[in-house]
């Protein structure tokens, strides 16, 4: 119903390409009436407050991973610590940080999951929620930041991360893949695990691999709030 009344309206702003064609897509298979322009505004970047990195304030981070996102089934942690674990059992020393609320409807099985596997797992450190400054404070530790969900209306994490310069493995589903498209990440099919464990084997053993895709992090134009803000005045305008 709520998506039925959105054609109604003057204007709708979608977060991203890949969800304005899912709902211009809705419509058209709904045959609805579409009065609604129907437009994508970017989501910023600098979350937080925090600077843009820079090649010269980036230490060099340690063997660890940041999946930063709401603790539910879409968003796959599963998957993640799956694909972790065969690392670990082959002898890969490394950490991952599992960041993020937890749904209260379909997120509890998934914390089940985290905190059992952290009991036997040392290098899995399941944080819950965090506040800004310590979520910088993992991204500034970790090697590359990793999001292997299954559906995103945008993927915003992904964007924050690359803000500081973290490189970042994600699925290539739609709105993934469109924010990866500009550099500094790695796509890897979705719930694919083999390619997955291949994906961060690399980024965490390989340095040029890693200098390579910092470097385009760092160099990529990326939207600021400031963008977004504009974008919706100009919505208002045209």
């Amino acid at each position: 119903g709520y998506l039925k009344q959105l054609a109604r309206f003057e204007r709708v702003l979608a977060i991203s390409n890949a969800s304005r064609a899912e709902l211009a897509g809705y419509w058209d298979w709904l045959r609805v009436p579409v009065q609604a322009s129907l437009r994508v505004i970017p989501l910023g970047a600098d979350g937080g407050g925090v600077p843009r990195a820079a090649r010269g304030n980036l230490g060099d981070p340690v063997r660890a991973l940041l999946m930063v996102g709401i603790v539910e089934t879409r968003k796959n942690q599963d998957l993640m610590i799956d694909v972790c674990e065969q690392l670990w059992d082959s002898g890969l020393d490394f950490e991952l940080h599992i960041v993020g609320r937890t749904n209260p409807h379909f997120g509890r099985p998934v914390v089940q999951r985290a905190l059992k596997a952290a009991r036997n797992r040392p290098g899995l450190r399941f944080h819950g929620a965090l506040d800004d400054g310590a979520v910088e404070t993992l991204r500034e530790r970790c090697r590359a930041a990793v999001f292997p969900s299954i559906a995103e209306g945008n993927g915003l994490p992904l964007i924050e991360a690359l803000w500081r310069g973290l490189p970042c493995v994600c699925s290539d589903i739609p709105a993934l893949g469109e924010n990866a498209a500009g550099g500094g990440c790695v796509v890897v099919p979705v719930n694919d695990n083999p390619a997955w464990a291949a994906a961060v084997h690399e980024i965490l053993t390989n340095d040029s691999h890693f200098n390579l895709l910092r470097s385009q992090a760092l160099a990529r134009p990326l939207p600021t709030w400031d963008d977004t803000a504009r974008a919706v005045l100009e919505s208002f305008s045209g």
